[in-house]
């Protein structure tokens, strides 16, 4: 198993500046910053330890082409993956189910066509991703073709988690997501439980964190890692109470944050591949247990996503001299990952591995999404990618974007 030893004196650990990746931009997902749930206590051992279900629509913009191959549905199946490698297995996705108008001879498949076409640039509301009149259409035309009890696992009288995706639409409108379903719609079905009672698609709770049993997001997905990508991050906020870590619940994105080294910023990772959730979260979440470093010594850092081994240190508070309640976490990457597979630490395919520093200010709660409204004093950030730090940034329009040096 590759190794990084590391000589940690403690009296001159410092920190390096942000990182950031310069990438295209992503999807403009919506966070209400005022919710009941924006200063929530640590998340709760059964909220993070459970077996879920996901039931994706899968659809089309009017006008654009409804063929989607056999390969392309059955990588979706990946997203089960994904949680039982960034939760070490305390998450297990039971069943992915993709729910299409057709399925023709050859295993492709055709998705459900919206009866018109999206706002290009919406304003958070009822048209921000789909409008309501057109998922209600959708909803009847899959209520039509499927049984829905099949999707409801635990006999509760609702869908366990449905997905609408939206995964093709013209070029030039925006990649929207959030939780919930637009007007908080709950859609009653025409198929039962066992007690006879009518199914349920619950989407109440449109554009917070309290939705848990529905998405809705839009995205052009030339493959299916960009439905993943969306839907790891929607479901980061509805499951597991994530923020968004590049803005306060807006649209005003004015920085990367972590880039594409986690999904919960606006981004889809590297090469469109979505990146694991970051370890701070992760500890968040109880998946990982951090090391304390509390002398001078050497340490012998492993691969995280082998090894779940992540060290931490608190800098002391030097009043007048430097900010208070900072603490960094080592971590390495060997990228033999999926997720991390085109991380640009070390080389893809490489025997090495690449070290990572993240930085948590302990001052702020990093679930309170109004944290992440100034960029300069966040929650969270990244100092150092194997030795690549802040440059400057290339421009300052819509998103501010930087490059990396070496």
């Amino acid at each position: 198993m590759n190794k990084i030893k590391i000589y940690i004196v403690l009296i001159s650990l410092f920190f390096f500046y942000n990182l950031y990746d310069q990438v295209e931009i992503g999807v403009h997902c919506y966070l209400d910053p005022n919710e009941s749930l924006n200063n929530p206590s640590p998340l709760q051992k059964s909220m993070i330890i459970a077996n879920y279900n996901l039931t994706f629509v899968l659809c089309v913009e009017q006008g654009q082409p409804t063929n989607f191959s056999e390969q392309y549905i059955d990588e979706i199946g990946f997203i089960a993956d994904y949680f039982d490698d960034v939760s070490y297995g305390d998450i297990t996705i039971d069943n992915v189910e993709v729910l299409v108008d057709a399925v023709n001879l050859d295993g492709s498949v055709e998705a459900f066509e919206l009866s018109n076409t999206l706002v290009a640039h919406p304003s958070f509301g009822v048209d921000y991703v789909v409008n309501d009149n057109m998922v209600r259409e959708v909803l009847d035309s899959v209520d039509q073709r499927y049984d829905l009890s099949n999707f409801d696992y635990n006999d509760d009288g609702t869908v366990d988690m449905l997905v609408f995706m939206v995964a093709r639409m013209e070029v030039g409108k925006w990649g929207t997501g959030t939780p919930g379903l637009p007007t908080s719609m709950i859609y009653t079905t025409n198929d039962t439980t066992s007690s006879g009672a009518n199914i349920l698609i619950d989407g109440s709770g449109y554009g917070s964190r309290g939705a848990d049993h529905a998405l809705i997001q839009r995205k052009r997905a030339s493959s299916a890692d960009h439905i993943i990508s969306i839907t790891v991050h929607e479901l980061g906020h509805a499951w597991f109470n994530f923020p968004d870590v590049d803005h306060s619940g807006t649209n005003q994105y004015d920085h990367w944050s972590f880039g594409c080294f986690d999904e919960m910023t606006n981004g889809s990772g590297f090469r469109s591949r979505p990146s694991l959730y970051n370890p701070i979260f992760r500890i968040e979440s109880d998946w990982l247990t951090p090391i304390e470093i509390t002398d001078t010594e050497t340490i012998v850092l492993e691969d995280i996503d082998s090894t779940s081994q992540i060290y931490y240190y608190d800098i002391p508070d030097r009043p007048g001299t430097s900010v208070g309640g900072q603490r960094i976490y080592l971590t390495c990457y060997s990228n033999t990952n999926r997720w991390q597979e085109y991380w640009p630490i070390p080389a893809s395919g490489s025997n090495q591995l690449g070290l990572m520093v993240w930085r948590e200010n302990r001052n702020l709660n990093i679930l309170n999404t109004w944290n992440y409204s100034d960029y300069q004093y966040s929650p969270v950030d990244i100092e150092s990618a194997d030795q690549r730090q802040l440059l400057f940034p290339v421009n300052d329009n819509y998103f501010s974007r930087f490059n990396f040096v070496a």
